[in-house]
Protein backbone atom coordinates (compact mmCIF):
# COMPACT_ATOMS: atom_id res chain seq x y z
CA UNK A 1 0.00 0.00 0.00
CA UNK A 2 1.44 3.33 -0.82
CA UNK A 3 -0.39 5.34 2.29
CA UNK A 4 -2.02 7.60 -0.53
CA UNK A 5 -6.14 8.19 -1.16
CA UNK A 6 -8.22 5.94 -2.96
CA UNK A 7 -11.51 5.98 -4.41
CA UNK A 8 -13.65 3.59 -3.04
CA UNK A 9 -17.41 2.97 -4.92
CA UNK A 10 -19.98 3.25 -2.40
CA UNK A 11 -23.68 4.23 -1.66
CA UNK A 12 -22.52 7.37 -0.25
CA UNK A 13 -22.09 10.37 -3.05
CA UNK A 14 -18.43 12.09 -2.62
CA UNK A 15 -17.60 15.47 -4.22
CA UNK A 16 -14.19 15.59 -5.88
CA UNK A 17 -12.92 19.32 -6.74
CA UNK A 18 -10.90 18.80 -10.32
CA UNK A 19 -8.81 21.50 -11.47
CA UNK A 20 -9.56 23.40 -14.97
CA UNK A 21 -6.99 25.20 -16.65
CA UNK A 22 -9.04 28.31 -18.16
CA UNK A 23 -6.17 30.26 -19.23
CA UNK A 24 -5.40 29.09 -22.77
CA UNK A 25 -4.60 31.57 -25.03
CA UNK A 26 -4.84 31.04 -28.78
CA UNK A 27 -0.52 31.32 -30.23
CA UNK A 28 -1.75 30.97 -33.88
CA UNK A 29 -5.44 31.85 -35.56
CA UNK A 30 -6.95 31.82 -38.62
CA UNK A 31 -9.42 33.56 -40.02
CA UNK A 32 -11.66 30.85 -42.01
CA UNK A 33 -12.14 32.92 -45.57
CA UNK A 34 -16.12 33.25 -47.11
CA UNK A 35 -16.63 30.13 -48.78
CA UNK A 36 -14.71 27.22 -49.98
CA UNK A 37 -14.87 26.06 -54.01
CA UNK A 38 -15.10 22.67 -54.35
CA UNK A 39 -14.00 21.43 -58.37
CA UNK A 40 -16.85 19.45 -59.74
CA UNK A 41 -14.46 16.36 -60.41
CA UNK A 42 -13.85 16.09 -56.46
CA UNK A 43 -17.10 14.21 -56.31
CA UNK A 44 -16.02 12.61 -53.18
CA UNK A 45 -15.19 15.38 -51.44
CA UNK A 46 -18.90 16.83 -52.71
CA UNK A 47 -20.86 13.58 -51.61
CA UNK A 48 -19.31 13.72 -48.18
CA UNK A 49 -20.17 17.30 -47.70
CA UNK A 50 -23.69 16.56 -48.62
CA UNK A 51 -24.04 13.54 -45.91
CA UNK A 52 -22.99 15.64 -43.67
CA UNK A 53 -25.75 18.09 -44.01
CA UNK A 54 -22.88 21.10 -45.70
CA UNK A 55 -25.13 24.03 -47.20
CA UNK A 56 -23.66 24.44 -50.47
CA UNK A 57 -24.57 25.13 -54.20
CA UNK A 58 -23.43 24.43 -57.44
CA UNK A 59 -22.20 26.63 -60.05
CA UNK A 60 -24.22 26.31 -63.26
CA UNK A 61 -21.29 27.48 -65.56
CA UNK A 62 -17.62 27.62 -65.38
CA UNK A 63 -15.90 30.23 -63.03
CA UNK A 64 -12.57 31.59 -63.48
CA UNK A 65 -11.61 34.23 -61.09
CA UNK A 66 -8.64 35.32 -58.30
CA UNK A 67 -9.13 33.60 -55.51
CA UNK A 68 -6.83 33.18 -52.29
CA UNK A 69 -4.61 29.64 -51.84
CA UNK A 70 -2.08 28.69 -49.45
CA UNK A 71 1.59 27.80 -50.48
CA UNK A 72 4.13 25.93 -48.36
CA UNK A 73 7.49 26.14 -48.98
CA UNK A 74 9.79 23.13 -48.09
CA UNK A 75 6.67 21.10 -46.51
CA UNK A 76 7.72 18.31 -44.95
CA UNK A 77 5.50 15.12 -43.40
CA UNK A 78 5.56 12.99 -41.19
CA UNK A 79 6.43 9.19 -42.00
CA UNK A 80 2.95 7.89 -40.55
CA UNK A 81 -0.47 9.68 -39.92
CA UNK A 82 -1.22 10.75 -36.83
CA UNK A 83 -5.26 9.67 -35.85
CA UNK A 84 -6.03 9.23 -39.75
CA UNK A 85 -4.47 12.39 -40.63
CA UNK A 86 -1.04 13.89 -42.31
CA UNK A 87 0.94 16.03 -40.13
CA UNK A 88 3.08 18.45 -41.83
CA UNK A 89 5.96 19.94 -39.60
CA UNK A 90 7.22 23.56 -39.71
CA UNK A 91 10.94 23.78 -41.89
CA UNK A 92 13.87 22.91 -39.00
CA UNK A 93 11.29 21.32 -36.52
CA UNK A 94 11.42 17.70 -35.06
CA UNK A 95 7.95 17.49 -33.87
CA UNK A 96 4.37 17.97 -35.27
CA UNK A 97 2.22 20.54 -33.84
CA UNK A 98 -1.60 21.50 -34.62
CA UNK A 99 -1.00 24.67 -36.70
CA UNK A 100 3.04 24.05 -38.08
CA UNK A 101 1.79 24.44 -40.97
CA UNK A 102 1.48 28.48 -40.75
CA UNK A 103 4.60 29.10 -40.03
CA UNK A 104 5.82 27.96 -43.76
CA UNK A 105 2.78 28.69 -45.76
CA UNK A 106 1.56 31.95 -46.97
CA UNK A 107 -1.44 33.19 -48.59
CA UNK A 108 -0.85 33.72 -52.12
CA UNK A 109 -3.81 35.12 -54.71
CA UNK A 110 -4.01 33.68 -58.10
CA UNK A 111 -6.75 32.79 -60.74
CA UNK A 112 -7.92 29.02 -61.53
CA UNK A 113 -10.68 27.97 -63.53
CA UNK A 114 -13.36 25.66 -62.05
CA UNK A 115 -15.52 23.87 -64.29
CA UNK A 116 -19.36 24.13 -64.01
CA UNK A 117 -21.01 21.92 -61.36
CA UNK A 118 -18.61 23.24 -58.75
CA UNK A 119 -19.66 23.58 -55.64
CA UNK A 120 -19.24 26.56 -53.58
CA UNK A 121 -19.44 25.60 -49.82
CA UNK A 122 -20.25 29.32 -47.81
CA UNK A 123 -18.65 29.18 -44.48
CA UNK A 124 -21.12 31.62 -42.89
CA UNK A 125 -23.45 28.51 -41.53
CA UNK A 126 -23.68 26.14 -38.05
CA UNK A 127 -22.08 23.75 -39.76
CA UNK A 128 -18.97 25.58 -41.22
CA UNK A 129 -16.45 23.77 -38.67
CA UNK A 130 -17.51 20.71 -40.11
CA UNK A 131 -16.50 21.65 -43.84
CA UNK A 132 -13.59 22.77 -42.73
CA UNK A 133 -12.30 19.83 -40.75
CA UNK A 134 -13.71 17.04 -42.08
CA UNK A 135 -11.57 14.45 -43.34
CA UNK A 136 -11.60 12.77 -46.68
CA UNK A 137 -9.53 9.96 -48.37
CA UNK A 138 -8.79 11.71 -51.38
Amino acid sequence: MSGGRRLSYTADPTEVTIPRETGFVAAVSVVPPAAYIVPTQWTEVIDVLAAQGIRMFKTSRPWEGEVETYRCDEPRWNPRPFEGRQVLFSPGEGTPKSDAALGACRVVREKIAYPAGSAVVPLDQRAAKVAIHRKTNI
